[in-house]
């Protein structure tokens, strides 16, 4: 809002409350605060604008030269602590410090409160020049944000999580960085076990990147395949192994592998009984097109007297859809 004209007490209360009002976007994410620019000078003295309480009216408005040193002391403290995890890493192996890092969840959720205080300020003061100095850091930041709430909480939609200007700049700088923009989900299939022999990938990546995909895999296929139920819940077995510590990440990926293996033995169970395990990866109109080639053929019948129709040739006409 554009504030030009003298305001006081409750006409300038309800003006700053019109420009707070919520706001969600297509995605979800809703606007941090609202902005006004000042050009006649009131919060230069906001208390004496303001007959209320002092207490009333802290936090009602905050000066952008304050928000910059507020975000400043993060980017100077916290952080930095938190970017020497990936310092002078490649790409692979910061993926893995960080995963190991954060694997007990009071570390995690410390992260996840500074990481919401300064994706608020920054989604405040972008694109000012002020924050130049500070957008690689701030971007790798924003990727250990991301990876982790894929590893540890993959049902969450990451792009409502990331802020408007930050998921930008995450997508502007997805080919460089200091880790990776985001985990990888493999397709469950009969090449992945060599796939994972020939990824150079580290454990603990190979661990939380099968972990989300198993999840993602047995989610959509568990209704037409129940068997995939129990190995659900051996995986999510796995998961809590893991982040305990009782095993490691090697023991944890071989345990991973057997059941990867038994999902593909049960494929090809199912295949020798003339089934077929329908992927998610199919297109519906080729599920219905396979229900449909591989359902028995039954003689067509008439409904009022129950009897075998007949086609020109005096034989019964079939189909493959009972009625």
């Amino acid at each position: 809002m554009y504030l030009d004209k003298p305001m006081r007490d409750h006409v300038l209360l309800q003006a700053i409350a019109r420009v707070n009002r919520p706001y969600e976007d297509e995605a979800g994410r809703a606007k941090p605060c609202g902005l006004i620019i000042d050009f006649v000078g009131i919060f230069d003295n906001l208390k004496k604008a303001l007959a209320f309480d002092s207490g009333d009216i802290e936090g009602v408005v905050e000066d952008i030269e304050k928000l910059k040193e507020r975000f400043r002391e993060l980017m100077e403290g916290p952080a930095a602590e938190y970017l020497s995890l990936v310092s002078g890493k490649p790409p692979d192996k910061a993926v893995e410090a960080v995963l190991q890092y954060f694997l007990s969840d009071t570390p995690r959720h410390e992260f996840y409160e500074f990481y919401r205080k300064l994706s608020n300020l920054y989604e405040i003061l972008s694109p000012d020049a002020f924050l130049r100095p500070y957008l690689e850091n701030y971007d790798t930041l924003s990727r250990m944000y991301r990876i982790l709430k894929e590893a540890y909480e993959p049902g969450v939609v990451i792009d409502r999580e990331l802020v408007r200007k930050t998921a930008r700049l995450v997508q502007e700088h997805t080919r460089s960085g200091k880790i990776k923009a985001s985990l990888e989900v493999y397709e469950i299939n009969e090449g992945l076990l060599r796939k994972l022999e020939e990824s150079e990938a580290s454990p603990t990546e190979k661990v939380f990147n099968l972990f989300r995909s198993l999840k993602d895999f047995i989610s959509k296929e568990a209704r037409a395949n129940p068997a995939l139920v129990s190995i659900g819940e051996k995986a999510e077995a796995l998961a809590r192994e893991f982040r305990e510590r009782l095993k490691s990440a090697e023991e944890i990926l071989e345990e991973l592998k057997k059941i990867i293996e038994e999902i593909n033995l049960a494929r090809r169970e199912m295949a020798e009984k003339g089934m077929r395990l329908f992927t998610g990866f199919s297109s519906p109109k080729s599920r219905m097109l396979r229900g449909w080639q591989e359902a028995p053929w039954r003689p067509l019948k008439d409904i009022r007297t129950g009897k075998p129709v007949k086609n020109r040739n005096g034989n019964s006409r079939s189909s493959s859809i009972e009625f």
